[in-house]
Order: C-alpha cells, then sequence, then structure tokens
C-alpha cells in the first residue's frame, strides 16, 4: 500500500520497517506499484537504495506519470523479473540501480532517458531484453535517441548468455565510459 511507502518531497526512499517486520509481511516477496502522487504530491524520484536488498519480485510503474529518477542502487539486490519504464518521464537512472538484480529478463527504457548511469545493469546475467516500448518484438537491445550519457560498465555481464545483443549508439550519445 503506498502508505507503508517511505515518502517525503517526492521521493520513495522504501517501505516503512514496522510494515516489514509485521509477521504478515516479513521475508515475504513483494509487489510495489509507484503511484503518480501520494498525498496530493507528485511521485518524481525513487531514492537511493529505496528498494536495495529487499524482496521486490515486481514493481509496477505504469502510474508513475511524473516519475523523472530512479536513484543510485534503488533496487540493487532485488529479485525484479521485469522493469517497464514506458509511462514513466525518467531521464536518470543513477549507479547500481538494478545492479544484480539476478531474476531480471525484460526492461523497457523510456522515451525521455537521457543519463545511464555507472553499472546500473552490471550482473544482472539473465537479460533478455532492454528495448523501447514501440521497438519491435525481434529487437533485443535498444537505447532510446533522447540518450546523452552511457556510465562505466553499464551493461557489464547483464545479458543471458545465448543473448545476442546488439545495438546502435544514438547519435545523441555524448559520452560512453570505459567497459
Amino acid at each position: 500500500p503506498s502508505d507503508k511507502l517511505i515518502f517525503k518531497n517526492g521521493v520513495i526512499n522504501g517501505i516503512k520497517k514496522n510494515w516489514l517486520k509485521d509477521p504478515e509481511n516479513k521475508d515475504k516477496p513483494l509487489s510495489v506499484t509507484i503511484p503518480a502522487e501520494i498525498d496530493d504530491t507528485l511521485v518524481t524520484s525513487i531514492g537511493q537504495d529505496a528498494f536495495n536488498g529487499k524482496k521486490v519480485v515486481a514493481v509496477d510503474f505504469s502510474n508513475a506519470t511524473n516519475l523523472e529518477k530512479i536513484d543510485n542502487q534503488a533496487f540493487m539486490h532485488s529479485p525484479v523479473a521485469s522493469v517497464d519504464l514506458s509511462n514513466t518521464q525518467v531521464t536518470v537512472i543513477g549507479k547500481f540501480a538494478f545492479g544484480d538484480c539476478t531474476s531480471l529478463e525484460n526492461v523497457i527504457l523510456p522515451n525521455t532517458l537521457t543519463v545511464l548511469g555507472s553499472s546500473v545493469f552490471t550482473d544482472c546475467k539473465h537479460v533478455e531484453s532492454i528495448r523501447l516500448v514501440d521497438s519491435p518484438e525481434s529487437v533485443v537491445f535498444a537505447l532510446p535517441e533522447s540518450l546523452t550519457s552511457i556510465g562505466y560498465q553499464c551493461f557489464k555481464n547483464c545479458f543471458a548468455p545465448d543473448v545476442n545483443a546488439k545495438v546502435v549508439i544514438p547519435a545523441s550519445v555524448e559520452t560512453i565510459e570505459k567497459e
């Protein structure tokens, strides 16, 4: 429930500890829905480490129409299987945001994305596609035309071994860090 999220000044910073400790919720897989707003305040960001290491197996961004940023390590080490950011306004995905999410298989990036930080998808190991909502079904790897920066080791060890991940870097990209 959105009232169990830690929320301040437009930023979701996690889940309230007392709710997580409740025997009814403790150690159970979590499904998180990111709303457009909470208590009449727009949800514009997922804060650093917000869901890092939590058992978030599903995250629904379909109503997160005001979301602009996913901060560093926001979902790192989470067992989330798919991420669809197509209805968001995300421009920045911070370092290790989805790092080591080894259940992650499919990602749909928003057309508004400008910055992919360092190691965003590092060590996910089983990703089958990173694409755009309007990419043809056969496309495995696509980046938005709005992208200007790709961070250090952004995609290191992220794709499944049998995936033939080839990408055309958009002309808008000005910076690609090492590896």
